[in-house]
């Protein structure tokens, strides 16, 4: 009786082992996955980013080329007040369209930086729990070591009682 009792608690014990084992397993592939995810965000906002250079790098060139996209080139390039003020018009529209460019260029870095920090974070996380996760295993498998070598001797000694009890009866 005492042997059903102390095998079903080492049973208990060994399944709650194996549940927060199997708890601890989850939650690695669920960071794992964020991490994944995370990554191939990142590459794609760097892809875009990086076409937004591009263009920014290209409309740069093109001022530095043309150099008449200055206020004074505008007034001394300008044939009438009409060709002046839509001249300047066309150049505040240019100008609105690289500030928005390089405002999206700043906020996509910003979100890229906020990614690789929520990456990092879940890295350590992660590695945490696979360090706790081999540790568990480790005790685990001790414990089981352990758990089975009480049973196999109690078993064993039943079984001695039990010939024992048999070899009295037969005297008997």
């Amino acid at each position: 009786e005492n042997y059903d009792e102390l095998r079903k608690t080492l049973q208990k014990k060994v399944s709650s082992m194996e549940e927060q084992m199997n708890f601890v397993d989850s939650e690695i592939a669920k960071l794992d996955s964020q991490i994944e995810q995370n990554e191939l965000d990142i590459y794609n906002r760097n892809e875009r980013l990086y076409g937004a250079k591009e263009e920014l790098k290209d409309r740069l060139r093109a001022i530095y080329v043309s150099g008449a996209n200055s206020n004074l080139a505008i007034l001394l390039g300008a044939e009438s007040l009409g060709d002046y003020l839509a001249r300047t018009e066309l150049l505040r529209g240019v100008s609105d369209h690289d500030k928005q460019l390089m405002d999206s260029l700043l906020k996509e870095v910003g979100e890229i930086n906020q990614i690789k920090n929520q990456n990092d974070n879940a890295k350590a996380k992660n590695a945490v729990l696979k360090s706790e996760l081999q540790q568990k295993r480790a005790q685990y498998d001790t414990e089981y070591e352990q758990a089975t070598a009480m049973l196999s001797q109690i078993s064993g000694e039943q079984d001695e009682l039990y010939h024992t009890h048999e070899e009295l009866d037969e005297v008997i």
